[in-house]
C-alpha cells in the first residue's frame, strides 16, 4: 500500500522502473490488439472537472484514444471531493470494468486499496509513484523536474526584467513541487542572478487545482512586481494565471502538462511553450499493455519536454533554441542535474566542495587556520545594532567550523572595536593588515567614513573588506576597488523608499500631493541617502519643504531640527541618522504635536525602539526601509536555517533583525573564501579574485549579490518596506522563547522605476576634496 509518500521516496522513482516507453507515433498500437467484447475502461479524475484543459483532460484523451484504437467502451467520473476517491473507483470496478485509470498523486492510496480488493482489474495510476511495486497497479510517472527545468531555462532566457514567476498548485503534491523547483533551478542555471517569484496555492486538494481566480490574482501580483515570464502549473489554477498574463503586453507565459496552445487558446497571446508530460501517450501505451496481458506492476516513466513555440517562434533566438535542445539531451543523459530531489549531486548547490590537494596562501591563512577580521562598532553610536551583527557572524563561523571548515581549515574570527571613530578604525586596521598576525579578509568594516579611510590602504595591502555601510561609492573601482558591498546602497534605498512613501501617502492616507522633510548626517552615510531622496523628489514632483541634509550632528541639540520640521509641516520625513537620533526626532516632534509619516535609511531604525516611549508613535507613523528580510518574515529558507542554528548555538540571545545582516555578511565572505580554496589560491589576492567570481545566494534573506562584471549590471537596486506593528513586537524575547521584532512586509524586494532608470557610473554623493 502507498502511504505518506514523501519527496525522498519520490526522488528514488527510477529505482524500480519496470518499463520506460517512448511517445507513440500516431496509430502505432492500432491493430496489434483488440479489446474483448464488452470491455470497459473507466477513468476517475482527481478533484475537478475532466475538461480542465490540462492534467485530467490529457489522461481522458488517452483513454478515449485507447478506446477507439482497441475497441473498448470508455467512461469517466469527476471527483468532487477527496473523500469520494474510493467510491468512484468502486463504481467502475463493481460494474465490471477491466481497466481503471485514476488520475493524480492523491489517488495513490485509494488505488492501491482497490487493487487488492479487485485483483482481476488492471489499474493505471497517473502521477502515482510506488515505493514498492503494487500488484495490479502500473504507476505512470514523469520527470517533471526536467520539464520544469527546461521551462525555467526558457523563461530566464526570454526575461528582460530579470524577474520571472511561477504560479503553482499545492506543494503537498510531489509532481507540482518538481515542476516548481525544477523551474527555479533551470532559471538559475541560465542566470544565477534572476529573481524567481514562486508561489504555491495555500489551500488543500479540494481547491488547489480548481482556483483560477487565485491563479489570476497571483499572476497579476507577480507582473506588478516586474515579472515578465510566468509559468502556470496547477490545473485550472495555473490556467487562470496564464490567461491573466495574456492581457499583459510584452509578457510571456508557459503552460503545463500538455501543449496548452490548443487547450487554452485564450493564453495564446503570451503562450511561448508548455512544460509537457506525455500523459495521453502513456495512458494509451499502458492500456495496450494491459490488453495484451503483460502489464507489470511498478513505475513506468513517461516522456517530458517543452511544447513547440507556435506563433512565438520568432521571439525565441536561435541560440536559445539550440541551448534548449542540448540541455534536454544533457538532462536525459544525467550530465546536468535538476537538483530537485537530489540536491547534493555534483553541480548542485549542496554538493560537497572539491578542493585541490595543494592550496596556496600567504597572509592570514595557515595550514589549518583562516583568520577573518571585523572592525566593528562595539562601543559607539551604533553599538546596539553592531554587537548583534557581530553575534550573528560569530555564530555563522562556528557553524562553518562545525561542518568541517573551508578546505579543511578552521575559521578564526578576529573582532576589534572601532568605537565608530575614524582614528580608532585606522589604528585597529594596522592589526588586521599585519602580515604575521593579520587576516586574509575583513568580513566587516563598520562605518562609511571609516571604511573610506582605509579604502586605498586595502588596495595597497591586497586586502579585501565587506563594509557595514551602504555607501553608493563602494561598487566604483576608482573608489572602493577592494571593498565588496552588500545589498543596495543608501542612495537607491532612498529612491525606492520615497517612491513607496509617496504612493502610500496618496493611496492609504488620502494626501494627493504629500510634502517631504529630510534630516541626515553629514558625510557619505547621510548625504548619500539625501542624494537619493532628492533624485526621487525631482522625478516625482515632490516638494521638499524642509531640507535638513547634513544638519543632524550626534550629541548636539536637535531642537532647531525638530522645530524646523514642525514648522514646515512636511507630510513625510526621511531620515539618515542613528536609532537614538530617530527616537529623539520622533519623540521631540510628537511633543510639539507634529506627527508626520517617518521613514529612513538603514540603520536609522532599530526594532527595540518599539519598547521605548516612542513605540506607540512608531506603530502608527513609521514605515521601515531595509535591505534584507526581517526576523518576522515567513517562507525564507535562509532565515529558517539561520534561526535553527542560532537556537542551538545562542538560545539566550534576544530575537533581532540585525542578525540577518551579520549572517549575510558572513555568507558573502564564506562564498569568496570557499571559491578561493576551490581555486587553490587562498592568498589575499586569491580571495579578491574569488569575490569577483562568485554570486552569493542569500537564500531569500536578501537579493543575491555579485561583484564581477559590468557595474550597472551587478549593482543591487532592490530594498524592502515594512510596516512597524507594536502588537508584533515581543520586548526582550529570546531566541529560545520565540517572539517578533514588530515588522510586517508591505513590499519587497522591490525596485522603483526611478532607481531602475539610474545608470550606475559612481557614487550619488562624493565628499569635497
Amino acid at each position: 500500500m502507498i502511504q505518506n509518500i514523501d519527496s525522498t521516496d519520490y526522488a528514488a522513482s527510477t529505482a524500480n522502473v519496470v518499463y520506460e516507453y517512448a511517445p507513440l507515433a500516431g496509430g502505432q498500437a492500432a491493430g496489434e490488439v483488440t479489446a474483448p467484447e464488452g470491455a470497459c475502461i473507466g477513468l476517475v479524475t482527481d478533484v475537478g472537472e475532466v475538461d480542465d484543459k490540462s492534467f485530467n483532460q490529457a489522461a481522458w484523451t488517452g483513454v478515449e484514444t485507447a478506446g477507439a484504437q482497441f475497441g473498448a467502451e470508455v467512461d469517466y467520473v469527476e471527483t468532487q471531493a477527496a473523500k469520494d476517491y474510493a467510491t468512484n473507483i468502486g463504481l467502475f470496478a463493481d460494474s465490471g470494468c477491466d481497466i481503471i485509470v485514476t488520475v493524480g498523486f492523491a489517488l495513490g492510496e485509494a488505488t492501491a486499496v482497490a487493487a487488492a480488493e479487485y485483483p482481476d482489474v488492471d489499474f493505471i495510476g497517473v502521477d502515482q509513484f510506488q515505493g514498492e511495486p503494487v500488484d495490479g497497479v502500473a504507476g505512470l510517472i514523469f520527470p517533471e523536474d526536467q520539464s520544469g527545468f527546461l521551462a525555467g531555462a526558457l523563461a530566464a532566457s526570454l526575461s528582460t526584467s530579470g524577474t520571472i514567476a511561477a504560479v503553482l498548485g499545492t506543494d503537498i503534491i510531489p509532481p507540482v513541487v518538481a515542476f516548481g523547483e525544477g523551474y527555479l533551478n533551470g532559471a538559475k542555471w541560465v542566470n544565477p542572478d534572476i529573481e524567481v517569484i514562486k508561489t504555491y496555492h495555500p489551500g488543500g486538494l479540494d481547491v488547489a487545482f480548481t482556483d483560477p481566480e487565485w491563479g489570476a490574482t497571483t499572476a497579476r501580483q507577480a507582473l506588478d512586481q516586474g515579472a515578465d515570464v510566468v509559468f502556470g502549473a496547477g490545473g485550472k489554477t495555473g490556467n487562470g494565471a496564464i490567461i491573466e498574463v495574456a492581457g499583459e503586453p510584452g509578457a510571456f507565459c508557459i503552460g503545463v502538462d500538455v501543449d496548452q496552445w490548443g487547450s487554452v487558446p485564450e493564453a495564446q497571446p503570451c503562450l511561448v511553450s508548455s512544460a509537457m508530460k506525455s500523459i495521453a501517450e502513456g495512458v494509451v501505451h499502458l492500456i495496450g499493455e494491459s490488453l495484451r496481458g503483460n502489464m507489470p506492476s511498478g513505475n513506468h516513466v513517461g516522456a517530458a519536454d517543452l511544447a513547440p513555440f507556435h506563433d512565438h517562434a520568432d521571439s525565441v533566438p536561435d541560440s536559445v533554441k539550440d541551448m534548449l535542445v542540448q540541455l534536454k539531451a544533457d538532462l536525459d543523459a544525467g550530465v546536468v542535474p535538476t537538483c530537485v530531489w537530489v540536491t547534493d549531486a555534483p553541480g548542485c548547490p549542496d554538493a560537497a566542495p572539491v578542493y585541490p590537494d595543494e592550496i596556496a596562501y600567504d597572509f592570514g591563512v595557515t595550514e589549518d587556520t583562516i583568520r577573518v577580521g571585523a572592525l566593528a562598532d562595539l562601543s559607539g553610536v551604533f553599538a546596539g545594532l553592531v554587537i548583534q551583527i557581530v553575534d550573528a557572524q560569530s555564530a555563522y563561523w562556528d557553524k562553518v567550523n562545525a561542518e568541517g571548515g573551508i578546505g579543511g581549515k578552521m575559521v578564526e574570527f578576529v573582532v576589534e572595536d572601532n568605537a565608530y571613530d575614524v582614528t580608532t578604525h585606522l589604528e585597529k586596521y594596522e592589526l588586521m593588515r599585519d602580515e604575521d598576525n593579520g587576516v586574509v579578509t575583513l568580513s566587516q568594516s563598520t562605518g562609511s567614513p571609516h571604511t573610506a579611510a582605509i579604502a586605498e590602504m586595502l588596495v595597497e595591502d591586497g586586502l579585501s573588506a565587506i563594509p557595514l555601510s551602504w555607501y553608493s561609492g563602494w561598487p566604483d573601482p576608482a573608489f572602493g576597488q577592494n571593498v565588496f558591498e552588500s545589498y543596495s546602497n543608501y542612495c537607491y534605498e532612498s529612491i525606492n523608499g520615497i517612491d513607496f512613501l509617496n504612493e502610500y501617502m496618496q493611496t492609504e492616507m488620502g494626501i494627493a500631493n504629500p510634502t517631504l522633510g529630510l534630516v541626515t548626517f553629514p558625510g557619505e552615510y547621510g548625504q548619500d541617502g539625501a542624494a537619493g531622496v532628492k533624485i526621487a523628489a525631482e522625478a516625482l514632483g515632490i516638494e521638499i519643504v524642509y531640507d535638513g541634509e547634513a544638519t543632524f550632528i550626534p550629541g548636539a541639540d536637535q531642537t532647531p531640527v525638530i522645530s524646523g520640521l514642525a514648522e514646515s509641516g512636511a507630510d513625510m520625513v526621511w531620515t539618515t541618522v542613528t536609532p537614538s537620533g530617530m527616537a529623539e526626532l520622533v519623540g521631540g516632534a510628537a511633543a510639539v504635536g507634529y506627527l508626520p509619516m517617518w521613514s529612513g535609511n538603514v540603520p536609522s531604525f532599530d526594532y527595540r525602539l518599539l519598547g521605548t516611549a516612542v513605540g506607540p508613535i512608531l506603530d502608527t507613523n513609521f514605515i521601515a526601509s531595509t535591505y534584507t528580510a526581517t526576523w518576522n518574515s515567513d517562507g525564507i529558507p535562509g532565515l529558517d536555517e539561520m534561526k535553527a542554528w542560532m537556537l542551538e548555538h545562542s538560545p539566550d540571545l534576544p530575537v533581532s533583525d540585525a542578525y540577518i545582516v551579520g549572517w549575510t555578511e558572513a555568507m558573502a565572505a564564506h562564498a569568496a573564501l570557499d571559491q578561493a580554496a576551490r581555486n587553490g589560491d587562498m592568498t589575499r589576492q586569491g580571495v579578491i579574485d574569488a569575490y569577483n567570481q562568485v554570486t552569493v545566494d542569500y537564500k531569500g534573506l536578501a537579493p543575491n549579490q555579485s561583484w564581477g562584471g559590468d557595474l550597472d549590471d551587478v549593482v543591487v537596486r532592490e530594498s524592502f518596506m515594512y510596516d512597524v506593528v507594536l502588537d508584533e513586537y515581543d520586548d526582550g524575547a529570546t531566541i529560545a522563547e520565540g517572539g517578533g521584532t514588530g515588522t510586517v512586509l508591505l513590499r519587497g524586494p522591490f525596485v522603483s522605476d526611478i532607481t531602475l532608470a539610474q545608470e550606475y557610473t559612481g557614487a550619488c554623493f562624493a565628499a569635497a576634496g
